[in-house]
């Protein structure tokens, strides 16, 4: 009897479930890699099965609201398998040079879906490039080219993990090219606990933060020692006027110490346009700052969209000696240099306004986010 109810079980199975086909072609009508969504009538979202996935729900904290948490990343041809015939919106985007791709379609179906850029950046000058990123090393270099960046800074040390734990020394390669135009890091370090996120880039040396935190302690509710210190020590590896890293980005300006930070260990870079944003909207969580302070930078952030985070051409080693004599490629518009004035920073944020350093000036200038450049925002 058994038996039985599970060969009917399977047949009612496979009677209901439908395949959509997709194939992924850039402008010449080559295979493109690409972040994809598969949307049903009612929200629900589909895979493709081998396809490179998002991290699954249920990690808690304000990852839970995400809109990437069902989507994957394929290069060319996939087969996502649906629960039924019907409805179902596909979503495809290649980066933000790339024409966002958004189609209805009626399943069982087989589609190409051509993505064609309308601006070529890098052509001009300017590179991409993701300052945070949270994915395993193996998996990077498809995201790269699914999101199209010139550079992707992967995090292998943090509060929590420490994939290079147990090797006497940090692996020499630490810049790599995953294909033409294409690099990533390997040894970058998050700490992230009460005081706020600094992201460490092209570390020396493994700083321990991975035991840091007592063990049964929550990451943001750990204080000491400060995370200034590990800044200190990581700045204390570089060889001078050689080169700039171990590099400090300050990941948000509403930490908590980002002001001390600011005042006492200067980072090198910050982010305005952080991992809170996203193409449908925003996270709603605190991140370590003030809530005034949290909703004034979404006012401003609104104002502008550059294509990328803060200036990371240093990292190509061609480019090294260039950059050292000021002559490094731009990144995003008017990015390089943003350094807000510690004293004012709340009042400043809280009126929708940004501090720009102009290279050669002693004092910086304030200047309202609307006159920063737009850059053109996918439709979505």
């Amino acid at each position: 009897m058994r038996p039985a109810f599970l060969l009917l079980l399977l047949a009612v199975l496979q009677a209901g479930a439908v395949e959509l086909q997709l194939r992924l072609r850039d402008e010449a009508n080559r295979p493109i890699a690409a972040r994809l969504e598969v949307r049903g009538a009612d929200g629900a979202m589909c895979q493709a099965e081998g396809a490179l996935l998002s991290r699954r729900p249920g990690r808690g904290g304000n990852e839970a609201g995400s809109p990437y948490l069902r989507s994957f990343v394929v290069k060319g041809d996939c087969v996502v398998q649906l629960p039924a015939a019907g409805r179902y919106r596909v979503v495809a985007e290649h980066g933000l040079e790339y024409e966002r791709v958004e189609c209805e379609v009626e399943a069982p179906a087989s589609i190409t879906v051509q993505l064609k850029p309308w601006i070529r950046m890098r052509e001009r000058g300017w590179w991409s490039g993701d300052m945070h990123v949270h994915r395993p090393v193996d998996d990077s270099p498809l995201l790269l080219e699914a999101e199209d960046l010139n550079l992707g800074v992967v995090f292998t040390m943090w509060n929590a993990q420490n994939i290079w734990a147990g090797r006497p020394s940090l692996p020499a390669d630490w810049i790599r090219q995953t294909a033409q135009h294409r690099w990533m890091t390997v040894t970058n370090a998050e700490d992230e606990r009460g005081g706020g996120a600094w992201l460490l880039h092209g570390l020396k040396e493994d700083l321990g933060l991975d035991r840091v935190v007592p063990a049964g302690t929550r990451a943001n509710e750990h204080w000491n020692p400060p995370g200034i210190e590990f800044v200190r020590k990581a700045r204390a590896t570089r060889q001078r006027g050689q080169e700039p890293f171990p590099w400090f980005d300050l990941e948000k300006p509403i930490s908590w110490e980002a002001p001390v930070m600011m005042a006492l260990e200067r980072p090198d870079s910050m982010g305005l346009l952080n991992n809170h944003y996203h193409q449908y909207g925003m996270y709603p969580g605190e991140a370590w700052g003030a809530p005034a302070r949290y909703r004034a930078l979404c006012r401003t952030a609104r104002l502008f969209r550059p294509l990328a985070a803060p200036d990371v051409s240093l990292l190509e080693p061609r480019l090294a000696g260039a950059a050292e004599r000021g002559r490094g490629q731009r990144l995003a518009p008017q990015s390089r240099g943003l350094q807000p004035n510690v004293r004012e920073t709340r009042r400043r944020f809280q009126r929708g306004e940004m501090v720009r350093r102009r290279e050669g000036r002693a004092r910086p200038r304030v200047q309202r986010a609307a006159d920063f450049p737009r850059c053109r925002a996918q439709e979505s």
